[in-house]
């Protein structure tokens, strides 16, 4: 559907920025896709067991190569 999309626009990869927050999926998506990523806060704490499950290793990811990131 998002190549559909950028068709239909008719951007380029480097004009589309993907918001997302989660790593593993969001950001490793827009990464791949060539689009700028942006990762922002989890808005709410209720999730699925398995988004939980990745929360745990994409704070060890973000605390090595982000230590200065402000955690909410």
């Amino acid at each position: 559907y998002l190549k559909k999309a950028i068709e239909a626009f008719g951007c380029s990869e480097s004009e589309i920025c993907f918001v997302g927050d989660q790593i593993f999926t969001d950001i490793y998506g827009a990464n791949r896709m060539k689009f700028v990523p942006v990762l922002v806060s989890a808005v709410g704490e209720d999730e699925t067991g398995f988004v939980s499950f990745k929360r745990c290793f994409e704070k060890k990811i973000l605390k090595k190569y982000a230590p200065n990131l402000t955690y909410l």
